[in-house]
């Protein structure tokens, strides 16, 4: 790669995969190549249960290690390998179905402000895809330093094949701004009981890693890490939307909504994951954003003559609850209850049922 900074600016995420893609010609053939020999090793078979056995997870993180030693000069400071590392690993994820996930304005900001730190952070793990970017279209709303946010990657790593390391699969959350990456990624243990757990293990291995690499007795997080684990804490709930609406979709029609996760095909040069013509837009949240701005006007026009508390509108909130057996019988294989969240979106409270709309 001749130049493994990544300061241009790059306003979409196709920009940086072209760009990429020029800087290192044979950059996906190589990660396509290693990731067939992980999948063909037989050691695959002491890891069972690891997101990339599943098939959940693009490449383990060890393969990334691998690639940052071809490329970077011994010389090259080590957060610019990680920012650089942390970019590829998402569009390298994101390539082969290019899934943008674009939410309505309304529903969008109902989202980001509803509290999600109680739901269990395995929901968290099962993304549609791979990889998936989030459009945030609030213009200087969300900034990460002086650089708005676009929309962040979601996509998860695996540290199973690295010696010595017993964490589980994580997600990793990566901002996107005009100017490119500004910081490392955010990641969540998806081992962790609930999203602020999640949050809190994030940000002990954060400084665990600071005082390895800075040998400091109390060492200080990273500023824009810090700054990006509280929007983190925000994105998190957008995810969870994104996830229950996959898996609703998922009931209607199972055909339909598989996992967006492409086959390889087989070339002479090895097994290859292609990308799509152009990338694939999902629009969410369209009919209940119109309740909500139907509820907001409502609210705005009544008159208030009616006795009893003020109509206003009541806060979103995710509503958790657990499905399967509770109880076995002897003799039986317990299965796992399974965690699920719905979100209960912003509704009219204390106005007379005729003006009340349909939710």
């Amino acid at each position: 790669m001749e130049n493994n900074t990544l300061s241009k600016h790059f306003v979409t995420p196709l920009d940086v995969l072209h760009y990429l893609g020029k800087q290192s010609p044979d950059l996906w053939k190589y990660l396509d190549a290693y990731r067939y020999i992980l999948i063909s090793k037989e050691d695959t078979k002491q890891y069972p249960e690891s997101f990339f056995d599943k098939g959940r997870c693009f490449l383990p993180d060890v393969g990334y290690r691998r690639l940052a030693k071809k490329i970077f000069p011994p010389a090259t400071p080590v957060e610019e390998q990680v920012r650089t590392m942390d970019t590829i690993a998402a569009v390298a994820a994101w390539r082969p179905s290019m899934d943008v996930i674009n939410i309505d304005d309304d529903v969008l900001m109902a989202l980001l402000d509803t509290p999600c730190e109680k739901v269990p952070a395995e929901i968290l793990g099962r993304l549609p895809s791979w990889s998936i970017y989030v459009t945030i279209p609030m213009g200087d709303y969300f900034t990460l330093g002086d650089a708005p946010i676009a929309g962040f990657f979601a996509y998860y790593g695996d540290p199973i094949y690295w010696p010595a390391t017993s964490q589980g699969a994580e997600l990793h959350i990566l901002p996107w701004t005009s100017k490119g990456p500004l910081c490392e990624s955010v990641a969540l243990c998806l081992d962790s009981e609930t999203v602020a757990d999640a949050l809190l293990e994030s940000m002990r291995r954060k400084l665990s890693q600071e005082q390895f690499s800075t040998h400091m007795a109390q060492p200080e997080i990273p500023e824009a890490h810090s700054e990006m684990s509280k929007l983190a804490g925000r994105f998190i709930s957008v995810l969870l939307y994104i996830i229950t609406q996959h898996e609703e979709r998922l009931k209607n029609n199972p055909k339909e909504a598989k996992l967006c996760i492409p086959s390889p095909k087989r070339t002479k040069n090895g097994w290859r994951l292609f990308q799509p013509d152009k990338p694939k837009l999902w629009n969410l949240g369209q009919e209940i954003g119109e309740q909500i701005r139907e509820g907001k006007k409502k609210i705005r026009q009544h008159s208030g003559t009616h006795e009893g508390p003020r109509p206003h509108i009541r806060r979103a909130h995710w509503h958790t609850y657990w499905t399967g057996r509770r109880v076995w019988k002897e003799g039986e294989t317990p299965v796992p209850q399974t965690a699920e969240a719905k979100w209960l979106p912003p509704i009219p409270v204390a106005m007379v049922e005729d003006e009340l709309p349909e939710l």
